[in-house]
């Protein structure tokens, strides 16, 4: 008796297919909290989810900020086939494609998406995405003014402001003998590497011409050597 085959499976390039219950839990577990995730539960037998999936591929060409996940249902008798059919009966799907919207590891948003639904759902992701720019920005402005007190403050700490004396503690810190052998915090060393980078082209342009290389222009006075010492 021949194998009966059923519908080929939903290709998609921006959805990725997790493949198992255990593979959705550890990806929603694991998110990031400065994450957007759309996992989409659908099946090869359902023709809604056919018609809808280039749709929704366009929605997710839209945000490459978000991540976009597949669940799929298949009717194949198989274990696990069986695990798949319960877990999607576990969240009480009934309707396809089921789509579910994250921000880190918390549910914003949960529905049924025919292909009329499209829009309002892309309304939806787009307001998650702007709400994880805006918190990357926010996060950033922070981390840049976290940066400049840093430097501010190694600055202040190695030489003081002009007009202004310097508190007795610093004072006596700057008077010690034992001041220059204190050790750098990790910002002082990152700028001191900065300034070694930036001198090592001139130190090997100075190196060269110590070792005789061609110069340009007339030579320094000096150049040919002293006068010799002897009999006048």
């Amino acid at each position: 008796m021949a194998k009966v085959k059923g519908p080929p499976p939903i290709k998609s390039l921006f959805f990725q297919k997790l493949g198992s219950p255990a593979n959705y839990s550890a990806l929603i577990e694991s998110a990031p909290p400065d994450s957007v995730s759309i996992v989409k539960f659908q099946a090869p037998f359902c023709r809604t989810c056919r018609a809808t999936s280039p749709l929704l591929d366009r929605v997710a060409k839209q945000y490459p900020d978000a991540r976009f996940y597949s669940m799929d249902l298949e009717r194949d008798g198989k274990a696990a086939g069986e695990r798949m059919n319960a877990f999607y009966k576990s969240k009480g799907i009934k309707l396809m494609p089921y789509i579910e919207v994250f921000y880190g590891s918390e549910c914003v948003d949960q529905e049924v998406v025919p292909p009329r639904g499209i829009e309002l759902l892309e309304q939806r992701i787009g307001a998650q995405v702007d709400r994880l720019r805006a918190a990357a920005s926010k996060k950033g402005r922070a981390d840049l003014d976290l940066l400049e007190r840093l430097i501010r403050e190694a600055a202040r700490r190695e030489r003081p402001g002009k007009g202004k004396s310097p508190r007795p503690e610093a004072k006596a810190a700057y008077s010690s003998p034992s001041s220059s052998k204190r050790k750098r915090s990790g910002l002082e060393a990152f700028l001191a590497r900065g300034a070694e980078a930036a001198a090592r082209p001139w130190q090997a342009r100075l190196q060269g011409q110590s070792r005789g290389a061609p110069r340009r222009g007339a030579p320094l006075r000096g150049a040919t050597g002293g006068r010799r010492k002897g009999k006048r």
